[in-house]
């Protein structure tokens, strides 16, 4: 199955990439940008693929809102709401 994260806080991206390291093996990807603490001007480009992460400054925000929207990708018997409160919990108020 695969869906969309989406919010509006900033991320810690260091807090995110251990985050994914401590995902289950059922979570296959993740891809997308995020509106990073530490590149506050730059939309960062991040791919994960099982416990590889990789997190790149892209381009930057220009008009474009500045929120979070990455596509997950895992098997059907994974818990959504608990991959999406680990995400969470890498926001920034």
């Amino acid at each position: 199955m695969s869906w969309v994260y989406r919010r509006d806080r900033p991320i810690d991206s260091k807090r995110l990439a251990k985050v994914i390291l401590t995902l289950p093996g059922s979570v296959y990807r993740i891809k997308g940008f995020i509106d990073a603490v530490s590149e506050p001007e730059m939309r960062t480009l991040v791919q994960a693929v099982g416990l590889r992460s990789d997190f790149t400054p892209f381009d930057t925000w220009g008009d474009r809102a500045r929120s979070t929207t990455l596509v997950i990708i895992a098997s059907d018997d994974v818990d959504r709401d608990a991959i999406e409160a680990a995400i969470d919990s890498c926001t920034v108020a």
